[in-house]
């Protein structure tokens, strides 16, 4: 698993001890193509952070499916949201087989003290996208 973890650009800067315990806290969760990671409406209750495979983010739109863009492996989901004990405003589902890492939200802040790295890594993709999104 450690070897994976290396390649994840979120964890790029952790050091092995820092990598075991995410291994540790983390749940490996394996989908296969169509199977639903999240979906629009619920509550935000993990950090996921795809190791393997692909993901299409949705959204519904007066009764239509929109794709409005594909997670590959390497991509996290859903942090600000997750500390914001927010829903999520679209759903995902997987395109072809996934494997993931999954955190639940009372790790997440445990994550952001002891694996602080990441905190640079999720400030950054929050900025980018609030960018974006012009918010």
């Amino acid at each position: 698993m450690l070897k994976i973890l290396r390649q994840v650009q979120l964890f790029a800067n952790l050091g092995d001890e820092q990598l075991y315990w995410l291994s540790q806290e983390g749940s490996e969760v394996w989908l296969n193509p169509g199977d639903l990671l999240f979906i629009e409406g619920n509550l935000v209750e993990n950090l996921d952070v795809l190791l393997a495979g692909e993901v299409e983010i949705v959204k519904h739109v007066d009764g239509q499916e929109i794709v409005l863009t594909i997670f590959k492996a390497g991509t996290f989901s859903y942090e600000m949201p997750l500390l914001a004990s927010k829903n999520y405003i679209v759903s995902a589902r997987a395109l072809s087989k996934c494997h993931l890492l999954r955190f639940k939200a009372d790790t997440f802040p445990k994550i952001l003290i002891k694996c602080f790295p990441i905190a640079n890594v999720i400030l950054c993709a929050f900025a980018y996208v609030s960018k974006i999104l012009g918010q």
